[in-house]
């Protein structure tokens, strides 16, 4: 019988992401603009990433790679709705990263039992 491994989904449950990042399990990624920061805070122990320098980020060659991206960590993405984390997702998966997902938005975090910090 073949067995056949499936790729990881695309999606965490918020809960599992908020059990993540408490253990160090996961790095929480917020893709919001600044301005989307300001008015609501961030998820606590998030990375704020704004899609416009998440490629550069991400990008070890490039001379603003931040070093907290790794091929090795696994990466839960959230912003205001979910559908800029998924956009995220896609360019990081088409970058390497495979052990990506997206947590839906910060409002599912907190529904999730997570908190947040005030910027």
């Amino acid at each position: 019988m073949f067995m056949f491994r499936q790729a990881p989904s695309p999606y965490f449950r918020a809960e599992d992401a908020v059990q993540r990042a408490i253990t160090g399990g996961a790095l929480i990624i917020d893709v919001r603009e600044p301005d989307e920061l300001a008015r609501t805070g961030k998820a606590k122990g998030a990375l704020h990433m704004p899609m416009g320098r998440l490629r550069a980020a991400a990008d070890p060659r490039d001379p603003m790679y931040d070093h907290r991206f790794s091929y090795d960590t696994t990466m839960a993405l959230y912003c205001g709705s979910g559908g800029r984390a998924q956009n995220a997702r896609k360019m990081l998966h088409a970058m390497g990263y495979s052990d990506v997902h997206v947590i839906g938005s910060l409002d599912d975090w907190v529904a999730a039992g997570g908190t947040i910090a005030v910027t």
